[in-house]
């Protein structure tokens, strides 16, 4: 049903109880009292559709209002940060530098930064002679530096 349906129904409606108020014959005003009750609850349907409507809507609208606030204010934080190339290659972001270094140095996950999310990256643990990074938000890792082989004195455990 539509809202030109829930229009008409009213119409009807109108006219069914303009029929029984002026109504002499007993058999005419029964049939209008049936049809009258058809058309109320044909009508009360029409209004729980459209009131299931109206909350899916508001639904909608509320879900992009919130969407539309996260992204001005990641819009607004995004001068904060400028890509960075870690050690061993990794792309990720940092924090610009702060009045008076207040905000440590850290490094944040590229492909969600993509998103519109800051995920701080997280050490993880060493893989093929690199030191690792995750990100706890989309579970990437990034190599951040090379672990530096032993003193050349020492032998290399690697070695066969």
């Amino acid at each position: 049903m539509d809202l030109m349906s829930g229009v008409a129904i009213t119409k009807q409606i109108y006219d069914l109880l303009q029929t029984i108020k002026e109504g002499r014959d007993q058999k005419l005003v029964s049939d209008a009292a049936g049809n009258l009750s058809e058309k109320i609850t044909a009508l009360q349907m029409l209004n729980t559709e459209l009131s299931g409507f109206y909350h899916s809507e508001c639904q909608k609208t509320m879900k992009l209002s919130q969407e539309n606030s996260k992204i001005k204010m990641f819009i607004s934080n995004i001068e904060h940060y400028a890509l960075h190339k870690t050690p061993a290659g990794s792309i990720t972001y940092i924090p610009k530098d702060t009045p008076d270094n207040e905000v440590p140095l850290y490094y944040a996950c590229a492909h969600c930064y993509q998103k519109a999310i800051v995920s701080m990256l997280q050490p993880d643990k060493r893989d093929s002679g690199f030191h690792m990074l995750y990100c706890p938000e989309c579970k990437n890792k990034f190599k951040q530096s090379l672990i530096p082989l032993k003193s050349p004195n020492m032998p290399n455990p690697f070695r066969y």
